[in-house]
């Protein structure tokens, strides 16, 4: 973003930004509700968070950020989680997935 008149922000472009932040999975609308009527389910959920790399691998991913077209998940077996896409990456033509620890940093300026 820039200023062109010293008014404000102009935005002049715009990515997708899938940010992987498993430490708020906790914080979401249904686990906020269901961790206090019991508190198995944040056992559960830190059990089996996935890990930057399998989100980066992650079919729908890959699609999200341009990588793959929305097509290509007919011919990938589900579950997609099994069925990583190793030909993409972290970036895309329409965006990338962002790590947990850049995302903090971008939160924190």
């Amino acid at each position: 973003m820039t200023s062109t008149n010293g008014s404000g922000p102009v935005i002049k472009g715009v990515t997708y930004c899938l940010a992987h932040v498993p430490d708020l999975v906790r914080h979401g609308s249904k686990p906020s509700r269901d961790i206090p009527k019991d508190p198995s389910v944040l056992e559960s959920l830190l059990k089996y968070r996935r890990g930057y790399q399998d989100a980066v691998v992650y079919p729908p991913h890959q699609v999200f950020i341009g990588n793959l077209r929305p097509d290509d998940l007919r011919d990938i077996p589900q579950p997609w989680f099994h069925n990583p896409h190793h030909d993409g990456g972290r970036f895309g033509p329409y965006g990338e997935i962002m790590p947990q620890e850049e995302f903090y940093g971008w939160m924190k300026m």
